[in-house]
């Protein structure tokens, strides 16, 4: 992302670097990497995983799978890399608890195209969440996802904690940060193991470092599971042993536009003449059909 400021590099995470993470909640043994598209040699878009790191030195990273699926696709790695500069590149990052509609490049002629319109900001990114709370009682629970009208809307800066670390922090006058906005539409309220909690539809219109989990947890409506922005789960729920599987913050759609197979690449804007749009949706994980002990009501 082009901001006229220098970049903070992070430097590849190795075994060890773990961020804080929910007591007793361990990655998945054998996690599986969902496949929405793949286009041999250019694109590949996943489902990630939560709880996964992207690269790194671990056992199971999203890198290591995507390959792992490209190879098993008849895809000649080491040749490709010699002859068209092949390479896993993400074009964007989902943080290690988030699950979720996941991009990569497979080429940096490819990668590009893509970031570029996640830079300018064309491409739309839709969340699902559950948090802890009856959030917006008094506004209407949306039931047509293709035409919300009722929404909130988070308009705070978010900015890195002092000394840096892994947290973020909403802006302040000694530390503002940087804009960030996100839309907020209630899905439904219900019951999450005996705790109340709400089913939310995050639009995030910027694109800052735990954003939507800053937010969330700034309006008093922390997203269940998450070990980062709450202290303790448990405070929550009856049973003081509940312990969420995950955190409950999904990728949920991504719209972006493509350029047509055939066409070849020159450049970051050459894709973008002919780029259709396209919508790439994953299984809502939050339903009651797919996480056990929720009970919902529109």
């Amino acid at each position: 992302m082009v901001t006229g400021q220098k970049a903070t590099i992070r430097p590849r995470e190795k075994e060890g670097d773990a961020p804080p993470t929910t007591p007793g909640r361990l990655p998945p043994v054998a996690p599986k990497l969902g496949v929405l598209h793949y286009e041999a040699g250019r694109y590949l878009i996943t489902d990630k995983p939560p709880d996964v790191r992207i690269d790194g030195e671990f056992t199971h990273t999203v890198e290591k799978l995507a390959l792992s699926y490209i190879v098993s696709q008849g895809f000649d790695v080491e040749k490709a890399k010699t002859e068209t500069g092949f390479g896993v590149r993400f074009v964007h990052r989902l943080d290690y608890a988030t699950s979720g509609v996941m991009m990569i490049g497979l080429t940096r002629k490819a990668a590009g195209v893509a970031a570029t319109q996640f830079e300018k900001r064309s491409v739309k990114k839709i969340y699902l969440a559950l948090v802890h709370g009856h959030v917006g009682d008094d506004i209407e629970v949306v039931t047509d996802m293709d035409n919300r009208k009722s929404f909130l809307t988070f308009d705070q800066a978010i900015a890195d904690t002092k000394p840096p670390g892994y947290k973020m922090v909403v802006g302040s006058p000694g530390n503002p940060g940087r804009a960030s906005l996100t839309e907020c539409y209630p899905l439904a309220h219900g019951s999450y193991k005996g705790a109340p909690v709400t089913k939310l539809l995050l639009v995030p219109q910027s694109g800052r470092r735990h954003q939507l989990r800053v937010h969330c947890a700034n309006a008093g409506m922390p997203i269940v599971g998450d070990a980062t922005y709450i202290d303790d789960d448990s405070v929550y729920f009856k049973d003081p042993n509940v312990l969420p599987p995950r955190m409950m913050l999904h990728a949920f759609e991504l719209h972006i536009s493509l350029p047509p197979p055939q066409e070849k690449l020159y450049g970051r804007k050459s894709g973008l003449r002919n780029a259709i749009q396209q919508e790439f949706r994953t299984v809502d994980p939050f339903s009651e059909k797919t996480l056990e002990g929720l009970c919902l009501v529109a």
